[in-house]
């Protein structure tokens, strides 16, 4: 997916001005690239067609089943629909294909704390932020799921960090009044 984006980054930088119509053309030039129809799932789903995304990524996985991101892709739609539980499969489709995808790992997170599965979502947070020590994502997740399971030091260094990596994310204001919250552990307290 991230080689997918820079790909088309470069080709807009070149005049190509439309996502849709750059990913059209390569899936025309290029019938068996599983990365064109990817790329141009993505581009379906972020342009709000989700039935074309869905018939894109459902060719790349068909044109690749080893590749993960269209597992993932298709996860993520299932997630914005409502559908938890078909979602959690794809993500663990995706985790299947490549256990050290951060964003998947992510996900396997937020479904199992969704399930109520605390200490699964715990594990697959920590797992992301090995995987990608820079995850703003895990950072985040683990560190409201532990701060509502009471362990506030580590939540808040958690937190800190996530601010750090994403000051702009839409989550940061929120994070921020609960970090400056009366109560709340200072930088370097990790009494829990």
């Amino acid at each position: 997916l991230l080689a997918a984006g820079r790909a088309a980054s470069a080709w807009r930088a070149w005049g190509w001005t439309d996502d849709d119509r750059f990913y059209s053309r390569a899936g025309r030039e290029n019938p068996g690239s599983p990365r064109a129809r990817l790329g141009l799932g993505v581009a379906f789903a972020e342009g709000g067609d989700k039935e074309g995304a869905v018939r894109e990524f459902l060719r790349a996985a068909r044109l690749d089943p080893r590749e993960p991101w269209p597992y993932f892709n298709l996860g993520k739609l299932a997630w914005e629909a409502g559908e938890r539980g078909p979602a959690e499969e794809l993500f663990l489709e995706a985790h299947a294909r490549n256990p050290r995808l951060s964003p998947v790992l992510v996900f396997l997170g937020l479904a199992a704390e969704a399930r109520g599965d605390h200490a699964q979502a715990q594990a697959r947070y920590r797992r992301a932020l090995e995987v990608q020590p820079l995850d703003a994502t895990a950072a985040h997740g683990l560190g409201i799921l532990l701060w509502r399971r009471g362990r506030r030091g580590e939540a808040a260094e958690l937190l800190r960090r996530f601010l750090e990596l994403a000051p702009r994310d839409a989550e940061s204001g929120a994070v921020r009044s609960l970090l400056n919250s009366p109560g709340s552990p200072r930088e370097g307290d990790r009494r829990d």
